[in-house]
Formats: structure tokens, C-alpha cells, sequence
């Protein structure tokens, strides 16, 4: 993030980010605090307030970080990512990242000719049912759930479920370069798979900074240039093994 115009898609949206943020800790620390406090300090005695505390600070960093990666930040990540790609990745992935930023942009001219009402309603409908879907699946609501069982036990409790949730975050910081590959389902469950390694140390990090208290959320910025910068390399690592294979 020391590039000046890897800011410039960042700028406009730190000040919705942080209002975002606080409103979701402050309802969350009114409504869920006193029940989880009184539950963990049932089962640890009065460190139970200060890990049920660290609970709640983690539940409201994730339906915080869920409501803005689905509003606000789609377009600025998407923009820092391609900037990394094209100033790190070789020629001929740049051209793949070009044509598909050309892709997209045709796209957003036949949306400008679409009614404005029509475009804010058809991108309502989507948006409204992510969010049934999200409080409709039973997995978010376990997961939700774990959360707060983890989160009783101090120390290890909240390790844990980093460990378990940094794969899948590590994947979702790689959407954009599954679009630019243009992968279907199987190609990322294949490629994701045969990097689980990867994948997983990646999200334990990328988790553990996004964890941190006020200035997490800068590092969600961090994240998607390291993630881009692991994906440049990815493919100068398969430009390398092609020109070793044609020499051979």
C-alpha cells in the first residue's frame, strides 16, 4: 500500500467503513454482551467477561466486515487487486487482467442505459437475498453458534476458530483472480485444494490482522495486495514452467 494509487479507490470508503463498524459493535455489545458475559463468566468465573468481550468484538468484526464486502468495498478491492496484478504479474496474464477489466466495463455502459429505478431494484432484490439467504442457512447459524462456544474457553478458544475459518478466507480473497482465470466451481475446488497449504496460512495471518481492534479493517486493504501479489507470482511461477517444458 506504499503506491499512491493503490489509495485512491480506498479513500472514499474508509469513513462509511468506520461508521459501518461502530454501529454494528454498538448494537451487537447492547444486545448480545450481557447474555454471552453471563454464560462465559458462569463457566470461567469473571475472566469470563473480558473473554466474552473478545467474542463479541470478533461477532461484530464479522457481520461488520460481511455487510461492507457486500456493499462498499467490491469495487475499491477489485481495483487494487488489478493494479497489483498489472504492476507485478508477466505481460501475458496483464492482457487476461486488461481484456476482463474491458469485459466488465461494456457491462456497466449497458447498465447506464437501463432505468435507474430498475438498476437500484434489480441490485436491491440481489442484495436482499443474500441476506435471506444468509439468515435462512442453518451453516451460519452453526457457525454463529460456534462462535460463541469457542469463544467461552480463554487462550485457545478463539486460536481455533481462526484456524478453522482461514482457508475459506484466504479463497475469498482470491475471487478476483478466479474470475480473471475465468474458473468455474470445480476448477477453484480443484486449484484450492491442490493449495490447501498455502491457503490456510494465508487466512491464519490475513484473520489475525483483520482481528486487530480499530485498525483491522485497514488491513483488509493489506490483505488484498498480498493476495494479488500471491497470485502474480503464481503465474510468473506457471510462465516459468512453460518456458522450461518448450526447452526441454
Amino acid at each position: 500500500m506504499i503506491h499512491p494509487n493503490l489509495w485512491i479507490p480506498v479513500l472514499p470508503v474508509v469513513i462509511p467503513q468506520i461508521i459501518i463498524t461502530v454501529l454494528v459493535f454498538t448494537f451487537v455489545h447492547i444486545w448480545f454482551y450481557p447474555p454471552q458475559a453471563f454464560v462465559a463468566t458462569f463457566f470461567n468465573g469473571p475472566t469470563g467477561l473480558i473473554t466474552s468481550w473478545f467474542a463479541i468484538l470478533q461477532q461484530s468484526g464479522i457481520i461488520s466486515r460481511m455487510i461492507i464486502e457486500k456493499t462498499i468495498l467490491p469495487g475499491p478491492l477489485k481495483k487494487i487487486f488489478d493494479s497489483v496484478l498489472r504492476q507485478n504479474a508477466p505481460q501475458r496474464f496483464i492482457s487476461k487482467v486488461v481484456a476482463k477489466e474491458i469485459e466488465e466495463k461494456k457491462e456497466k455502459e449497458k447498465l447506464a442505459t437501463r432505468p435507474v429505478g430498475e438498476v437500484l431494484k434489480s441490485q436491491l432484490m440481489v442484495f436482499s437475498d443474500e441476506v435471506i439467504y444468509y439468515i435462512s442457512n442453518p451453516y451460519y447459524w452453526i457457525k454463529f453458534f460456534l462462535i460463541i462456544f469457542f469463544n467461552l474457553f480463554p487462550f485457545f478458544g478463539p486460536y481455533i476458530l481462526i484456524f478453522l475459518r482461514s482457508p475459506g478466507k484466504a479463497r475469498n480473497l482470491h475471487e478476483r483472480y478466479y474470475a480473471i482465470q475465468e474458473f468455474n466451481k470445480e476448477d477453484i475446488k480443484t486449484f484450492f485444494n491442490a493449495n490447501r497449504a498455502f491457503y490456510t496460512s494465508f487466512g491464519v495471518v490475513a484473520l489475525n490482522l483483520e482481528l486487530i481492534p480499530v485498525v483491522g479493517m485497514f488491513f483488509t486493504y493489506t490483505n488484498i495486495v498480498g493476495a494479488s501479489l500471491w497470485a502474480a507470482q503464481l503465474e510468473k511461477d506457471r510462465e516459468t514452467k512453460i518456458k522450461l517444458n518448450q526447452l526441454k
